[in-house]
């Protein structure tokens, strides 16, 4: 998904009442090419200003999704994450 098209979805889903109730967010790694050029929409400008004055912690980059390593997250599960530059975990409750 291009930047530009990751922006109008995160945006769909804020103004569809999706990031309401937010506690955190977790994105994985993206396997498409980022843009390259400084002058252009990137994935990080498109997270910035989907995420702009939501008042959650976004975790950008983390190893699950589709692109190895990942760790699977279970649909539904409450979970806890712990971030810090020294480490990171995640515990889910079933």
């Amino acid at each position: 998904m291009a930047p530009c098209e990751l922006t109008r979805a995160l945006f769909s889903l804020r103004l569809q009442g999706w990031f309401d109730n937010l506690n955190g967010v977790l994105i994985g790694r993206s396997a498409a090419p980022d843009v390259s050029d400084p002058t252009k929409h990137n994935y990080l400008d498109a997270l910035k200003a989907a995420f702009e004055n939501i008042a959650v912690p976004v975790l950008y980059d983390v190893d699950i999704g589709h692109m190895p390593p990942q760790i699977s997250l279970v649909n539904g599960a409450d979970a806890t994450v712990f971030f810090a530059e020294n480490g990171s975990w995640v515990t889910q409750q079933l």
